[in-house]
């Protein structure tokens, strides 16, 4: 029975992965990790042999970029806001200003 997980990060010459669904860690050495899998990479674990899951890594990064795409936004809002509230507070100086 193969079991799922996520490469999690490589550090000092090891593979850290969290299986899925309790994000247990296992690790192997990282000379044994295929090419094709990086950190963030979806995989199917079986016994000692690992496979891409490149569906379920593929789904995972759009949503994580959907995601960051909706933190941007928000992040722009909420810049936008705040320039616009400078703006009003320099408009007031301005106004403030001129009056003396």
């Amino acid at each position: 029975m193969s079991k799922k997980a996520i490469l999690d990060r490589i550090e000092d010459g090891k593979a850290v992965f969290l299986l899925e669904p309790d994000e247990q860690i296992w690790t192997i050495p990282q000379t044994k990790l295929p090419k094709n899998i990086q950190e963030g990479s979806s995989v199917l674990i079986d016994g000692t042999r690992i496979t891409l899951d490149a569906q379920t890594t593929a789904k995972n990064k759009a949503r994580i970029a959907s995601k960051l795409e909706q933190l941007r936004r928000k992040k722009w809002a909420i810049n936008k806001e705040l320039f616009q509230k400078w703006l009003t507070v320099s408009e007031i100086h301005d106004i403030v200003i001129k009056n003396k």
